[in-house]
């Protein structure tokens, strides 16, 4: 059965078992079965091998890992933040092309690299990137820290904008290696949490590495540091990725067949016979995905506000009345890192706690659009963020502004366990190449936002600047209405699509097919 016809057949009710580690060495006599159905999950095939059947404590142990160096290869973009008028000065560019080189490069350098990172992942794994990343940024940080031109910076920066693109998008990707559909919010929100702290504390720590040994000491640590979790990696994470036999009662013939490529596979370190450049490209077609479009845009808008403030947050609070040094510019990141705190592990909690009430009174049937109300949390905080830091920040009152900026980056928690686990949810075969979507996304609004905010605030003021971003955040967030009452009638008609033919067919091979059972 092929995968195009496979996504027109009528969807029936699915129970979803879970099977732990002991149960499987028991024939999974005794398998814990979940209180509602899931549409779009792939129920996982009685094999020791497949990563979702690992103990919770492997699986932890090696989500936290990679999230770790997630985070640190985070923390490689805002570290410069508070950097920029010493690069300025040193190298004789202007604070507008110094941001655009040492955040804008970076960040469009990532979304670029995706594509190629993410189809290597779906041919050789996720571990053999994972290893390739931390490795390259060792010589790359070392390079900065030499550079003696402006050319030189900006090279080696577009390059370890590349080096850190498996981070960006494959570690969403083990999420869904290692953990039910039930608990994927919650450890994304982990891994968000993960990120947001080093996300603000790299500006913290920034900050007064570059006011006390200067700008290029922080590559200086950078470089050690990456080779550290390289060791780490090397020695503690196991491949994740997993290559699901097809189970679909009554072809038997396709499950023999299918398992035998998947041997064949594991042993040639390969999982896929698809082309690479068919799966590099796949990531520009699910742009015609609804749901995937939708999140692009949600996600990627929302995250880049949060960086677009970091980047302007020199000229704040360095100007007057403020005045502030490197220093004093980095700890105003803080009350935001609370705020995010606070409201990620709430946000992925929540958003997995509404999906599973829903679905009871859904007669125990999940739709991805469950987690959409979130939505509602995120446009609040962020709208009284961004009104309330541009009216208080103009008037010299810093602990008011701070509070502002931290119900801004409240905002972001629910946005991301919306937006993200919504994309998993409804092309969960296709999550590695939605990933790419969202990171391109991203990129692109940072680039811009990059390139402009702090022309803008000096030419607009900081009042309008904040008021121009409520409104298009608004505009953007208001995209939930139609999602919630034509997501799945969307969903749908794009599976039966010309398109679901150009790229199902290239990744099916690569995550399985869900199991289709008739039985409820």
């Amino acid at each position: 059965m092929s995968v195009g016809n496979a996504a027109q057949m009528p969807i029936p009710r699915i129970t979803i078992t879970y099977a732990t580690r002991d149960e499987t060495r028991s024939q999974a006599s005794k398998a814990k079965t979940s209180s509602f159905h899931d549409h779009n999950a792939t129920v996982p095939y009685i094999d020791p091998k497949n990563p979702i059947l690992w103990t919770t404590r492997k699986k932890v142990f090696v989500f936290s890992i990679i999230s770790g160096a997630s985070a640190l290869t985070t923390a490689l973009g805002p570290m410069v933040t508070t950097s920029f008028g010493q690069v300025s000065n040193e190298l004789r560019a202007s604070i507008d092309t110094t941001t655009l080189i040492l955040a804008g490069v970076f960040a469009i350098s990532v979304g670029i690299t995706t594509f190629i990172t993410t189809a290597l992942a779906l041919v050789y794994g996720k571990r053999p990137l994972y290893l390739w990343s931390t490795l390259t940024l060792i010589p790359l940080c070392l390079w900065t820290w030499r550079a003696k031109t402006l050319v030189e910076v900006t090279i080696s920066r577009l390059l370890q904008g590349a080096a850190c693109a498996p981070f960006e998008t494959l570690v969403s990707a083990s999420v869904v290696d290692l953990f039910p559909v039930h608990q994927r919010a919650t450890y994304l929100s982990i891994w968000g949490l993960a990120s947001g702290i080093s996300l603000a504390f790299s500006q913290v720590g920034g900050a007064i590495v570059v006011e006390k040994l200067g700008w290029r000491a922080l590559f200086l640590i950078a470089g050690p540091t990456f080779a550290v979790v390289f060791i780490c990696i090397y020695f503690l994470v196991p491949e994740t990725a997993y290559v699901k036999p097809l189970i679909s009662h009554p072809l038997e013939q396709q499950i023999r067949a299918r398992v035998r490529r998947s041997r064949w596979r594991h042993e040639e370190k390969r999982f896929t016979e698809v082309p690479l450049w068919r799966l590099t490209l796949n990531p520009l077609i699910l742009f015609a995905y609804p749901a995937v479009l939708y999140g692009s845009i949600v996600n990627g808008l929302n995250m880049t506000w949060i960086i677009g403030f970091a980047l302007s947050s020199v000229q704040i609070f360095a100007a007057p009345p403020y005045n502030l040094g490197p220093i004093g510019v980095g700890l105003t990141s803080l009350p935001a890192v609370v705020g995010f705190c606070v409201s990620q592990p709430v946000a992925g909690i929540a958003t997995d706690w509404l999906l599973r009430k829903l679905a009871a009174r859904n007669r125990g049937v999940m739709e991805p659009e469950f987690r959409l109300p979130g939505m509602l949390v995120a446009t609040v905080l962020a709208t009284i963020g961004f009104l309330g830091f541009g009216q208080v920040v103009i008037r010299g009152q810093l602990a008011l502004a701070l509070f502002f900026f931290a119900v801004l980056a409240a905002s972001l928690p629910w946005t991301n366990s919306v937006a993200l686990t919504y994309v998993i949810d409804s092309h969960e075969q296709l999550a590695n190449e939605a990933f790419v979507a969202l990171g391109l996304a991203k990129s692109i609004l940072l680039l811009v936002i990059a390139s402009a905010i702090n022309g803008a605030i000096q030419k607009h003021g900081v009042v309008i600047v904040m008021e121009f971003m409520a409104l298009i955040n608004l505009v953007v967030n208001l995209l939930t209405v139609p999602m919630w009452f034509y997501g799945k009638r969307w969903r749908e008609h794009a599976s039966r699509s010309r398109i679901a033919r150009l790229v199902l067919p290239a990744t099916a091979e690569t995550s399985g097919i869900r199991v289709l059972s008739s039985s409820t």
